[in-house]
């Protein structure tokens, strides 16, 4: 471990709300409407809605078979 390095643990914190008695709703962090600019990386994979910084990919198995 390098001198000064920390770890640091993330914890997922999904939105859950109890509409009624019967109904439960949860936001795991999608967005509840759909990205209407459609951005992808530079392999044309992903749809993002900013432009995807250069030397940045998408997380999908195509990206990660070419850069593991």
């Amino acid at each position: 471990m390098a001198v000064g390095a920390t770890y640091r643990s993330l914890i997922p914190v999904p939105w859950i709300r109890q509409v009624n008695t019967n109904t439960w709703e949860a936001n795991f962090g999608n967005s509840p409407f759909s990205i209407s600019s459609g951005n992808a990386d530079e392999n044309g994979y992903g749809n993002f809605e900013y432009a995807v910084p250069s030397g940045y990919y998408a997380l999908c198995t195509k990206n990660l078979a070419e850069y593991g």
